[in-house]
């Protein structure tokens, strides 16, 4: 089983672009507000003065917002006016390079005036943090933390595109996409949405013969919402559903090498069926070398349970 660390992707984008909006609002508070007003006055900025401080404030408590991981989608609309019209107003005239090296002298490089390059990397970068939100370590992931999704209800994905944009949570199952290709358009998908109606978990179920047995193919749990039961409760519902359709056993198969996934299994009322050597192949999809806590990455262990 892979632990992913895509979800870390939001930490240094708020680092870089939450600190740049603080320091650049601090350096103007250090010349002082009146400094910049007058800069905005040459520049025909209307009421300079307000327009000064409104600048430094969003500056200043939006970075902060954003390094902090609170309230993105709120505060990355001041953030990106602020730069929209620093590119209109200053900026555009100098094309789109941000760096331009014009001559290096004895006292060092000299450099033309900034495009607006460094601009629209911002933008993009804002747009980022809304559309993927603010990541771990953030006031965000700990205000989500703090209400378990009890109020989801599990939703089953039939085959197509809509089981296309859920592949990030089958890789943190499997870690063989060809695997994963191989089988995510089968069987039935359980979906089970958190409070803001986004996947938390999967289950997908297969068919296994005519004995009325299923197999548990893949079960993944959003990083974020790891350590909260959400798998647990996955597993009750989908258990439930299977029950009421008259399945009488259910199987699964986790890597010797996962004590954590095997312990959930057992959690989850499972029990160890038997073993199976050399599975995790490179003939199945699965990079030569792969370990998990130092064990190396090769037999799988099945377990099975009634509904």
């Amino acid at each position: 089983m892979q632990t992913s660390v895509s979800a870390w992707w939001g930490i240094p984008l708020r680092t870089v672009i939450g600190y740049g909006f603080m320091a650049h609002g601090a350096a103007k508070l250090l010349r002082g507000a009146g400094v910049f007003s007058a800069v905005l006055h040459a520049l025909g900025v209307p009421a300079p003065t307000a327009m000064a401080w409104i600048t430094i404030s969003i500056e200043v408590l939006g970075g902060a917002a954003v390094l902090a991981g609170a309230f993105i989608p709120v505060v990355a609309i001041p953030l990106a006016a602020v730069v929209i019209v620093t590119i209109f107003t200053v900026h555009l005239p100098y094309g789109f390079n941000s760096i331009k090296l014009v001559a290096v002298t004895a006292a060092g490089p000299q450099f033309g005036p900034p495009g607006y390059e460094v601009g629209l990397l911002y933008i993009a970068g804002l747009a980022a943090l809304v559309l993927g939100g603010a990541g771990p370590l953030s006031i965000e992931s700990a205000r989500r933390r703090g209400h378990a999704p009890l109020d989801s209800e599990l939703e089953v994905i039939p085959p197509g595109l809509r089981r296309d944009a859920l592949l990030p949570l089958f890789l943190l199952a499997d870690d063989s996409l060809a695997q994963i290709r191989s089988y995510y358009q089968a069987g039935s998908l359980f979906v089970l949405r958190g409070q803001d109606r986004a996947p938390c978990a999967i289950a997908l179920v297969a068919p296994r013969g005519g004995d009325r047995s299923v197999e548990l193919k893949s079960v993944a749990v959003a990083p974020e919402q790891q350590g909260r039961g959400v798998g647990l409760r996955l597993i009750a519902l989908v258990m439930r559903h299977l029950r009421a359709a008259g399945v009488r056993r259910v199987v699964v198969g986790t890597a010797s090498s996962s004590a954590r996934v095997f312990a959930f299994y057992q959690k989850a009322g499972f029990r160890p069926l038997g073993v199976e050597r050399d599975f995790f192949s490179e003939s199945r999809g699965y990079r030569a070398g792969l370990a998990e806590g130092g064990i190396p990455l090769r037999d799988i262990v099945w377990l099975d349970r009634e509904p």
